[in-house]
């Protein structure tokens, strides 16, 4: 496959367990010809876990796409209107992330790229990791379902083909 001229957002919530197996999906973006534009949630500019530190992976994301990263709702305000993606790829989306995107909040980098690329009528590609989306998130995840604009793969079966464990 070959994505040369394509832009994709490449939007990061804060699910720290799965980077690993995150950032080989955005280096493969990079190696299939995309322009990659990374654009990170305010948690994973903040919060340093025993996945590693805020700023080690902000600086791996950076490497990665040889970009620097869209951190502020303004910042990606323009990629509705003036820069437009001509696709938007949230992984990890944590269930915080999920649950605002569903009911229409808009608080973040992530989340404000999103919205600017439906606006655009452009495709939004989740890769949902929760651990209550058949819990509290079910019906946000079913909201999105029903929508009908969305493609849905669950970062937990990314993991598990990967034959590592949880």
């Amino acid at each position: 496959m070959d994505l040369k001229g394509k832009r994709i957002g490449f939007g990061l919530t804060g699910s720290h367990c799965t980077y690993d197996a995150t950032f080989p999906e955005l280096q493969r973006l990079m190696d299939l010809g995309a322009e990659v534009v990374p654009i990170v949630s305010y948690t994973v500019q903040s919060t340093d876990t025993k996945f590693g530190d805020a700023a080690d992976h902000l600086n791996k994301i950076k490497d990665i796409t040889q970009k620097p990263l869209i951190s502020s709702i303004p910042e990606a305000e323009p990629l509705g209107p003036k820069e437009p993606l001509d696709c938007m790829v949230i992984a990890p989306m944590t269930g915080n992330s999920l649950s605002k995107f569903a009911n229409a909040l808009t608080d973040s980098p992530v989340l404000m790229a999103a919205k600017a690329t439906l606006r655009n009528r452009k495709p939004v590609v989740l890769a949902i990791s929760t651990n209550d989306a058949i819990g509290l998130n079910g019906t946000n995840l079913a909201k999105l379902l029903a929508a009908k604009i969305f493609i849905l793969y669950h970062l937990v079966k990314m993991i598990q083909l990967q034959n590592r464990p949880l």
